[in-house]
């Protein structure tokens, strides 16, 4: 029996039910031939230690904490692991194509009713206020006069932009953070996500530089050098993105005494590419193991046993021990 393809070990699609699962028989092989390793022993052990996934990780790993035998139900543990961890894989890997896409509108109305409380004309109400026209406002929100009427009279939706520039001009700093904050802290929370995930993949361009483009090599060498500084320091690496480039960036600019060189429209979109090749690649993976392990309620001790039943009165696995091995931190 040849267990080195995972992908597709001999199972009978006419065989009982229990095997056509060719992703869930060949986690369980593995467990017995070779073992469970780190992170599958990280994620069964955690609750059976009653400590954090990191601390488990590092016990585990430093020989600190003792993995106990792996049972049936541990069995199913790291079965259940290995399902959500394909899907974990694509939840984390934003699309870059998010990006350039529009934001939400901002609803006029709210903003309508402010203009009105400031005394601007609107829908079916005057002035109120002298010097609150739609020229005055045009020319302190730099949106044109007859766009300003229509927010005032008709318009269902503004942009940002445009809802930023009213709210401002009139003062409503509450609505401003109601409204507007939270489009604006979405935008660049994905935008902070895609850079993110970009850093690694600039840093593997990085090493083929010799046959890129002159300009591609300038900024890849720049993009590196911030990618080393926060990977080479635990403080900054522990910082949220957005933090962590600011401070990294303020290194560079004080070291090299000029800014990083922009990064080329072609180089971006081959970085971008790579990102959503990853993606399409993690959401291939979870449609393959959701078909090939099944869903994770249904992953007991219980099939675990009915499966292993199974694949031994099959020949599909062979003179197992008595259980499945264990995490050992010193093992090959």
């Amino acid at each position: 029996m040849d267990s080195s393809n995972c992908a597709s070990p001999s199972i009978s699609q006419n065989g009982p039910r229990s095997l056509r699962r060719p992703g869930a028989l060949e986690v369980l092989r593995t467990l017995y031939e070779r073992g469970e390793d780190l992170l599958q022993a990280t994620a069964r052990c955690a609750p059976i230690l009653g400590k954090s996934q990191a601390e488990t990780l590092v016990g585990l790993h430093t020989g600190t904490l003792a993995a106990p035998a792996l049972t049936s139900e541990g069995a199913a543990a790291v079965l259940r692991f290995e399902r959500e961890l394909a899907t974990y894989m694509v939840a984390r890997t934003p699309d870059p194509r998010r990006t350039r896409v529009a934001t939400r509108p901002i609803p006029a109305a709210p903003v309508r009713k402010a203009l009105k409380d400031a005394g601007y004309a609107t829908t079916g109400t005057p002035r109120t206020v002298d010097g609150a026209t739609h020229e005055s406002l045009a020319v302190r929100t730099g949106i044109d006069r007859r766009t300003i009427s229509r927010i005032c009279s008709t318009r269902k939706n503004l942009t940002l932009n445009e809802a930023e520039a009213i709210l401002t001009a009139i003062g409503r700093d509450e609505l401003y953070r109601a409204l507007v904050e939270p489009v604006v802290d979405q935008t660049a929370a994905i935008n902070d996500w895609v850079e993110e995930e970009l850093e690694p993949i600039y840093a593997r361009l990085w090493m083929g530089r010799a046959a890129l483009p002159w300009e591609e090599q300038l900024a890849l060498s720049d993009l590196r050098w911030l990618y080393d500084e926060w990977q080479n320091d635990a403080a900054l690496a522990r910082l949220p993105y957005a933090k962590r480039r600011e401070a990294t960036l303020e290194r560079f600019i004080a070291r090299q005494e000029r800014q990083p060189h922009r990064i080329p429209a072609t180089l971006r979109k081959r970085a971008e590419e790579s990102l959503a090749a990853q993606r399409k690649r993690y959401i291939e993976d979870e449609d393959r193991v959701a078909k090939e392990i099944g869903n994770p309620e249904r992953i007991t001790a219980a099939a675990v046993r009915d499966l292993k039943r199974r694949a031994l009165a099959y020949g599909l696995l062979e003179n197992p021990p008595v259980r499945p091995a264990a995490y050992q931190p010193n093992a090959a």
